[in-house]
């Protein structure tokens, strides 16, 4: 059987995690921006069109955590 991954939301939301969009969720366990996974995502893939704005909801539901950039001085 396939394992299938939840997320709960501190507002008690459960989202169901679907196999490769966990994969895709996957290249966020290092810090990176969403610019960062977009790039690597078209490399990788060859897929064009994919924005960094596609990760917005998961932002919006908590699942990815946003943070200012750390600019070196």
């Amino acid at each position: 059987s396939d394992r299938v991954t939840y997320v709960v939301t501190s507002s008690a939301t459960a989202y169901r995690i679907d196999p490769d969009l966990q994969a895709l969720l996957s290249l966020f366990e290092q810090p990176r921006s969403c610019r960062e996974v977009t790039d690597l995502v078209v490399e990788v893939s060859g897929v064009d069109g994919l924005s960094s704005s596609y990760f917005a909801p998961f932002i919006d539901a908590g699942i990815l955590i946003s943070r200012p950039a750390v600019h070196p001085e």
